[in-house]
């Protein structure tokens, strides 16, 4: 077990989700709530409302009410300070489920506003990854989770700032998170550091390939992008990793699996329409269809590196 474990008590009525989608180039910011279905006497309306209020970077204060009806509620975030990794500002939301003033249930959480796409690099046709509307040369490194304190566990919040802190250190500006979904303490502080992170979805081994092996992906994904849809440090999903699971070097033999992949990279890509997916992080020449075209390119030799 390498995350907390926590058990919260919640009324029958309560929030479930707060998701918020950053809208740079409207100047918005769009919230979602979920919430179990009130039971009500017949011919009754629900008299409850949402509350938001938004605290900015900069001290200014957003608040909105809205009937709990509308599944989506546009804030107009005015000139909206932009999150980047040289500027990782980020707005403090708190959202209130009432009755007139009473609150039956408040959650706190934060967002981002940035926007990530695919554009043509200025002067060129070649595709780069923008940031703001502006192309960024992303330097990174995989991160695997790995630490020599308690192998998948943090033993503390300095030592996960004390990561995230030498990444910027020794020049890079995002991580490729790889084998686990990772903590949230972590990807709060990556949001308050001003790192971004590409996050793989854990893969299954080669021999589970099936069904169940699939319904467990696909659970996995969807709660990922659930919990973590708010981090404005997340700009990629990466559905799979060099064919694990689907196959190894039989992978291009498998049609079928193509497919499924295919299928699941446009799911995902559904889910979560506010940053890019890649199919297959490959080695074998094997994306099916991506937004990144990345490949895994392995030199374990320092003179053939440098030259």
């Amino acid at each position: 077990i390498w995350q907390s474990v926590f058990l919260e008590p919640r009324a029958a009525d309560h929030i479930g989700t707060v998701r918020i989608t950053p809208n740079v180039d409207e100047s918005l910011a769009e919230f979602q709530m979920t919430r179990p279905a009130p039971s009500l006497p017949a011919g009754h309306s629900d008299p409850t409302h949402f509350r938001i209020v938004i605290n900015a970077p900069d001290g200014r204060r957003i608040t909105r009410d809205s009937p709990v009806i509308e599944s989506l509620i546009p804030v107009v975030i005015p000139d909206p300070i932009l999150w980047s990794p040289d500027a990782p500002l980020m707005y403090e939301a708190i959202v209130e489920m009432m009755i007139d003033d009473l609150v039956l249930d408040r959650v706190n959480t934060s967002f981002g506003m940035r926007k990530i796409s695919v554009a043509p690099l200025p002067g060129t046709e070649i595709n780069y990854i923008h940031l703001n509307d502006a192309p960024i040369y992303l330097m990174g490194a995989l991160n695997q989770s790995f630490n020599p304190w308690g192998i998948y566990t943090f033993p503390s919040e300095e030592a996960i700032q004390q990561d995230l802190r030498r990444t910027r250190e020794f020049g890079f500006n995002f991580l490729r998170l790889h084998i686990k979904v990772e903590e949230p303490l972590f990807l709060y502080w990556a949001d308050r550091m001003g790192i971004l992170l590409m996050c793989d979805i854990p893969n299954f081994a080669s021999d589970a390939y099936g069904p169940e092996a699939q319904s467990h992906w696909q659970d996995t994904m969807r709660a990922t992008i659930d919990r973590d849809y708010n981090h404005p440090s997340i700009f990629s999903w990466c559905c799979f990793n060099e064919t694990w699971g689907l196959g190894g070097e039989s992978f291009k033999e498998l049609p079928d699996r193509h497919e499924w992949v295919r299928s699941m990279y446009h799911l995902t890509r559904s889910l979560d329409s506010t940053r890019l997916v890649e199919d297959n992080s490959p080695c074998l020449y094997d994306h099916i269809e991506t937004q990144i075209n990345s490949w895994h390119f392995y030199i374990n030799d320092y003179g053939a590196a440098r030259d």
